[in-house]
């Protein structure tokens, strides 16, 4: 076989590296449909900007294609969140709403709750203590 040329193991790396940035996107954001039309994000650890609207932007795709009747952002994994985040994942839950679909959270930690109270976030939000619970509530209204 003849060497590859710089520029052709250029564009396999190239490649390489966006096929993990995919992946990287996908398991920041996984969708996961629990029950016919029920959806719940996990969120797990930090969430910036940029992975906040990765999450809106898969949790809305799936809203639509699943013809999601509930979707649960459970936010057991999350220890601490900042004002921007807050603010995005309290949009995050309108657009869905807007969607026609009935948005739960679940498992907000004393941090998050303070942090969501000190911004005044006052939006009518279904909230439940667990994901148990949230799943038990959309079970029973679909």
């Amino acid at each position: 076989t003849t060497p590859l040329s710089f520029e052709q193991r250029l564009a396999q790396q190239v490649e390489l590296v966006r096929q993990q940035s995919a992946a990287l996107q996908a398991m920041a954001a996984p969708v996961i449909e629990v029950w016919d039309r029920v959806l719940v994000l996990p969120v797990i650890g930090a969430v910036d900007r940029t992975r906040a609207a990765a999450m809106t932007e898969a949790l809305l795709r799936e809203v639509v294609a699943k013809r999601a009747s509930h979707a649960i952002i459970d936010l057991t994994g999350v220890e601490t969140i900042n004002p921007d985040t807050a603010g995005h994942l309290m949009r995050m839950v309108q657009a869905t709403g807007l969607l026609g679909c009935t948005c739960l959270v679940s498992g907000i930690s004393p941090t998050v709750a303070r942090t969501m109270i000190e911004l005044g976030l006052t939006i009518d939000l279904q909230i439940f203590s667990t994901l148990k619970s949230a799943l038990q509530h959309a079970l029973r209204s679909s």
